[in-house]
Formats: C-alpha cells, structure tokens, sequence
C-alpha cells in the first residue's frame, strides 16, 4: 500500500532532496492558525515551505485532516487535488509565483472509525475490521458534452482505467496497481446480504462494433465495503442505507499500472455550490445510440454538478427519491450528466492541466440515477447522484492495511 502513490513529479522529487526537515506532529490533524492568511501555508505557521507539502501529498493519502482549505486549494478551483501538490512544489522550486489571496471554502470532515468487511474469495469468508489503528502514522518521513436535462447524449470513449464489473454489470476505475474503486452494491447483492460470487473485472480498450475490445480480466481476491451498507442499526428500513456507504475496493493479484489510473481529490462545499463540469464514465446496459451495449461499451458523458441543498426540501427528512436524507450533502454529490444501469461505480471526475499535464481528479462515486423531480420545478429531470469523496475515503482507499492481506 505505501506504493500506490506513485505519481510525483520531479519538481517534488528536486524539492525534497534539497531540504532534510524532521518535524514530529503528535496526532493525524493538523490545526491551523486562524490568523494567517497565506495561499500554500497549509499548517498555517506563518511559512510557506516543505513541511506544508508534505502535509498537502498526506492529506490526499488519507494520512491526516487539515484545517485551511483555502490554502490547499492553490488553482482557486475549489477541489483539493494532487495538481495543487504539484502547483506548490514548482513554486517551492522557484519555478512560479502564488497569488496571495486564499479561496474561502469549506470541507466537512469525516468520521474516522468507520467500520468495513472484507470478503476474502479464496478462503470465502468475511472479516470485519475498522481503520482506527491499523494504518500508517502520518510523518514527515513519507515522502512526498452538452449538459442538457433529459437528454442521452453520451459517447463511446476509450480509457483503459475505467473498467468493467462483469459478474452484475456495473463499473469500476482503477487507482492503484492492483486496486479499483466501485460502488458497494456492485460487490455486495443486498437482497442475498451476501457478496457477489465469482466477482471480475474486464479491462477493455477501444470500441469495436458495439462493444470495447477485451484487454485482460481479472478475478477479485477480495472486496471491501463499509460495515454500515450491509447494516446500519439507525435505519430501519434496509433500502435506505446505500446514500452514504456505497463506495468499495476490490483488489486484484494483477498488475494493473498500464492501464493508467485515477486520483482521489476533495470536492469543497463551494465546489458544487460553483456548478462546474464533470465527467462520468462507465458501462450502461445500452444507450440511445447504442440500445445493445449490454455493459460491454465504455461512454462518457459530460454535465454540471448540482446543489443538493437547492434540490431538496431541508424539512422534509427524505428526499424525492425516498433515500432518506442525512446530512446529505455532507456525503453526496448530485449532477445532471445522463446515466444509467451499468454506470454504478463508475467515476465523477474533473480534468484540470497544469504544466503541461492532465490531472483527472474523482470527485464521486456514481451509485444511482434516473428521472427526478427537483426542489421547486415541475418536470422530472434526469439526475444522477454519488458517493461524495471525503477524507473517509481517502483513509480507506490509500491508507488501509487490511488491502491485500489475505495474499499474506
């Protein structure tokens, strides 16, 4: 697991190696001082210098929390990703300039003692485990479309790391060398309350005909998913339980660093509040265009981020779709970009460049989607929603131990 951040770039690199800091921190939150201001000063000391880029390459490894937000987000695009490490290495390089003005915005933490099973289909048994104290200890010493309603205007794409979850027709993307990130009811069937047997992933690459050529498939060794999707005890009725916890990790024996990968970045309130565009990826049961896709065709479609505050009624205790609502827009996020069957746990992404490189930053998780008659208008619209990624995910996808230890 220490290995699956591997994307450094050699500003970074050139930085670290200049500068030997040691700097114990007693606990994995980093607290700042509300008097400064600077863009960069992540800790907040009054000092823009390695010790906040090390923080800010923790922070998007799940490692630790931080506090000023604004000074993480050095593009001013109110989601924290791994193009502001990059941004803040090459100004620590003296490559560039920062602006000096900070971007207000919020974040809400997580809880962090999140409970989770892991399925194990070698041994075919299930383990219940929490990331309290089995994780690594943050240190200094780590290193470094058309956007219109109601309207099926995806298009086939070829991108290799986004994958395919054969055994239920559902979608995965990849974001480590043997690990991929889908929705929880693409590994579990909460009917059976059981996991899904005989679970594979297909890469495919380019379209052929009606489908994407197969370029490899590979047997799940084990699946992950929050304790709370198979069972919350503060919900009474089951089907309600999958708004916050339907996120989950399978792992893979293969070697899976060809076929690209995905970053994990932290959407703020303000984000969605912006409506900026996003990208879905995933594999439908079929399309407009393509009626006969039958999970086997990658499409993409593009679309705008919307408030789930402004499309839901805050006095009612559920919303439209009868998932009941709690702290929703805390843990979800809500696009308008066409979806359907098939494009469960498929990415919510945003692309940004910076120094002449791509940086594709997942912002949700895909769960749901369908016609749905928003706060205060009077037509069903086509709306999609996701698991929102928070620093809760980031712990479970990057800085997990229990990942791949039924190999040992």
């Amino acid at each position: 697991m220490k290995k699956i951040f591997k994307r450094i770039s050699a500003a970074v690199m050139a930085v670290c190696m200049s500068a030997a800091v040691a700097v114990p921190f007693g606990n994995a939150s980093i607290t700042a001082d509300a008097g400064t201001d600077l863009l960069g000063d992540v800790n907040g000391d009054g000092a823009i210098d390695m010790v906040d880029l090390l923080i800010l390459q923790n922070y998007l490894l799940g490692k630790c929390e931080i506090t000023r937000y604004g000074a993480a987000d050095l593009d001013y695009d109110s989601v924290i990703t791994m193009a502001d490490v990059s941004k803040l290495s090459r100004y620590l390089a003296n490559m560039i300039k920062l602006p000096t003005n900070i971007n207000d915005i919020t974040i809400a933490n997580m809880d962090s003692n999140r409970f989770y099973v892991m399925h194990n289909y070698k041994t075919n048994r299930n383990r219940l485990y929490n990331l309290k104290d089995n994780v690594d200890k943050f240190s200094l010493e780590d290193g470094i479309s058309t956007y219109a309603d109601n309207i099926d205007d995806r298009v086939r794409a070829t991108d290799t790391s986004v994958v395919q979850i054969s055994s239920i027709g559902g979608t995965g993307f990849i974001i480590g060398d043997h690990l991929i990130a889908t929705a929880a009811h693409c590994v579990y069937n909460s009917s059976t309350m059981s996991f899904i047997d005989d679970l594979t992933v297909v890469i495919r690459g380019e379209p052929y005909s009606n489908t994407s050529r197969v370029l490899a498939t590979c047997k799940a060794v084990e699946a992950h998913v929050p304790r709370d999707f198979i069972y919350d005890p503060s919900i009474t009725d089951p089907s309600l339980i999958t708004s916050m916890y339907d996120y989950a990790l399978i792992y893979v024996e293969e070697d899976l660093s060809e076929y690209g990968k995905f970053d994990l970045g932290i959407p703020s309130d303000e984000f969605m509040n912006l409506q900026p565009t996003v990208t879905v990826s995933g594999f439908p049961d079929g399309t407009q265009s393509n009626p006969s896709a039958n999970n086997q065709a990658l499409y993409k479609a593009d679309g705008v981020m919307l408030n789930t505050y402004r499309y839901t009624n805050v006095d009612n205790d559920y919303i439209g779709n009868g998932q009941k609502k709690r702290n929703f827009f805390d843990y979800q996020v809500m696009l308008n970009a066409y979806t359907s069957g098939g494009n469960s746990g498929g990415p919510i992404y945003i692309t940004s460049y910076f120094a002449g490189e791509e940086y594709r930053t997942v912002v949700g998780i895909l769960t749901s989607g369908g016609t749905f008659r928003r706060e205060g208008e009077r037509v069903a619209k086509q709306t999609s929603f996701g698991v929102r990624t928070t620093t809760s995910l980031l712990r479970f996808y990057y800085n997990n131990n229990y990942i791949g230890s039924s190999a040992t």
